[in-house]
């Protein structure tokens, strides 16, 4: 029995194998399309409401900071509690906490709202 290859098999093997790469099944084609397309879509979601839930943790983050804050500016507004802190401390404090309240809302909507060219639009 002879196992030896026949003349021109390889050659021709190479041909079938690259006109099937130049001419892909289009449903294959189709398919993976879709499967592409859908996996996009579920990406979408999920980072808007990623996107949804980090945005109410960080509102209520900078809304209970700010309390503190008002809640030790009231405390030193009353007398009666006997609660001190020098106009050079009080602001420093708000000084602060308005700058890191802008910078930090700043980075949080960088981060949650990133400009993306990709990113699909209503009229695609």
């Amino acid at each position: 029995m002879d196992e030896s290859i026949p003349s021109g098999f390889t050659q021709q093997a190479a041909r079938v194998f690259n006109q099937q790469l130049a001419n892909p099944d289009p449903k294959t084609a189709a398919n993976l399309t879709q499967e592409m397309e859908q996996a996009r879509l579920e990406s979408y979601r999920q980072d808007t409401h990623e996107r949804r839930t980090f945005a109410r943790y960080i509102f209520w983050m900078v809304a209970l900071w700010l309390l503190g804050i008002f809640a030790v500016v009231v405390c030193r507004g009353v007398k009666a509690l006997n609660f001190e802190l020098s106009d050079t401390v009080m602001v420093a404090l708000i000084t602060t906490t308005t700058i890191n309240v802008a910078a930090f809302f700043l980075a949080v909507t960088k981060y949650l709202f990133p400009v993306s060219r990709s990113r699909p639009t209503a009229y695609e």
